[in-house]
């Protein structure tokens, strides 16, 4: 079995393959201030098996595109959304996150939980853009250092695995460049290997956001993937 094989038989018959829950995604959509009543176009970009997908579709109105590269992956978004009798508001799309077949500001909110990093966060917040329309809403979540200084065997690690592995201020000076700013942000959720890691992530936080700071709420999880200690979700409007 290759390292492929190896993912997708761990992952298949997961809900999701990241942290999060549909009381997290229900307050990410009530911090952002989306209103329920409207009804939106959506891209829901590295959906896996789609429990995020399917917490979308009961929460609001309208469409959602739910991509991944794997089929397996969205046979089984299919099979649970005919299952909650949601199939009308959710289309599946096999598609290369960074290959996408959308036509420029297609959609009103483009969400992706725990999925960025698999064609960089840079490169994904910079590409996706252009799919959003003006005052659109892009919802991501990603992995990130709460600490200049981490043990040599870690950013070793990290650097084979995920080079674009960050602190928070870097992460923010990506979406700077790539034309979000801080007045963008409306909400924030910081995920956290260990409640203690609160603190020292707090303290980087707060020099980013001095007036006007988005709404934000902190959980501490289990665990985050590949062993990160932070990751934090943010939501910014175009």
């Amino acid at each position: 079995m290759d390292e492929m094989e190896l993912m997708m038989h761990l992952h298949r018959n997961n809900k999701r393959q990241g942290p999060g829950s549909e009381d997290a995604t229900n307050l990410a959509v009530t911090l952002a201030k989306i209103d329920r009543e409207k009804s939106y176009k959506i891209a829901d970009i590295g959906c896996g098996t789609g429990e995020q997908t399917i917490s979308l579709a009961k929460m609001l109105k309208g469409n959602i595109i739910a991509v991944d590269l794997f089929e397996e992956f969205l046979e089984k978004l299919k099979e649970d959304s005919k299952n909650e009798n949601i199939t009308a508001h959710i289309e599946t799309l096999a598609a290369s996150m960074d290959k996408l077949p959308f036509e420029k500001e297609e959609f009103d909110i483009i969400w992706s939980e725990g999925a960025v990093y698999n064609i960089g966060f840079k490169n994904g917040i910079n590409y996706w853009k252009e799919f959003l329309k003006p005052g659109g809403i892009l919802a991501v979540s990603e992995l990130s250092w709460i600490t200049n200084c981490r043990p040599k065997e870690l950013e070793d690690f990290w650097n084979g695995e995920y080079a674009e592995m960050d602190t928070i201020a870097g992460k923010i000076k990506a979406l700077e460049e790539a034309g979000y700013t801080f007045d963008n942000v409306v909400k924030s959720t910081c995920l956290l290997g260990d409640m203690s890691y609160f603190a020292d992530m707090n303290e980087i936080y707060a020099k980013y956001y001095k007036t006007d700071c988005p709404a934000r709420a902190a959980f501490a999880v289990k665990a985050l993937p590949m062993g990160a200690m932070v990751e934090i979700e943010t939501i910014a409007v175009k």
